[in-house]
């Protein structure tokens, strides 16, 4: 069955109230879409409990990212923020691919429970474990600290990192617009990219066609996604 028409089902079932229908669904090849739509439908008549322990169930171990932020946002929205923070604390580094859609809820998390600096140690920890650019890094702790209105101390956390990439330093002016960055740009844009994970290299193409940059783009993700399928063609 196609994605979109998947939802489109499970979204009819929860808006006629079929509960029966979407359960079978959900074990018969609706996958993500009919539970959420079941777990939306238990929460909207007050059943969270059930909602949550449906969720639980289908999240597994390792989680999978999307119930696991699913579920996430079901016990942040009735007040349950530290069972949250549980459930997506080891998505990120179970889940493979490129895990920032995950760390950054969970990192606004922390830090909205006053715990910003366990946000930032989650995130050089994972970074350490995992690989990823400098810069990647320091964008996602520039972005805890501008979470909390703290610029200033974004501001010196890049700078002690010494020069940075032209993406890392434009990045930032959009992040803490008004704010004397003052902060040494270095390296090429595409050197770091190269480095880094796939939604770093889409966001830098992104930004290099705003820039009226668009050929360079092309070649940037040419050679940062295209890549890996070569090598794998050369080694199968």
């Amino acid at each position: 069955m196609y994605a979109d028409h998947a939802q489109q089902l499970a979204r009819l079932l929860a808006r006629h109230g079929r509960e029966a229908g979407l359960r079978a669904f959900a074990a018969d090849g609706g996958e993500e879409y009919a539970l959420f739509a079941l777990a939306d439908h238990l929460e909207g008549r007050h059943r969270v409990d059930e909602a949550v322990k449906t969720l639980r169930r289908a999240a597994g171990v390792p989680a999978g990212p999307h119930v696991a932020l699913h579920l996430a946002e079901l016990l942040v929205r009735h007040g349950r923020r530290a069972e949250a923070i549980e459930v997506l604390r080891p998505v990120p580094h179970t889940m493979g691919g490129d895990p920032e859609w995950i760390m950054r809820p969970l990192c606004r998390l922390l830090a909205d429970e006053g715990r910003p600096d366990e946000a930032l140690a989650y995130i050089d920890d994972f970074y350490a474990r995992h690989g990823g650019t400098a810069g990647e890094r320091l964008w996602e702790r520039a972005g805890v600290h501008a979470h909390c209105g703290r610029p200033a101390e974004a501001v010196a956390d890049i700078r002690a990192a010494g020069p940075v990439t032209r993406y890392v330093v434009e990045a930032l002016e959009e992040l803490l617009p008004g704010h004397d960055l003052g902060i040494e740009c270095a390296d090429d844009l595409d050197d770091e990219a190269l480095g880094g994970t796939s939604a770093g290299a889409i966001a830098r193409a992104e930004r290099l066609v705003r820039r009226g940059e668009p050929d360079r783009a092309v070649a940037l993700l040419r050679e940062r996604l295209d890549g890996p399928k070569v090598l794998r063609r050369e080694h199968l």
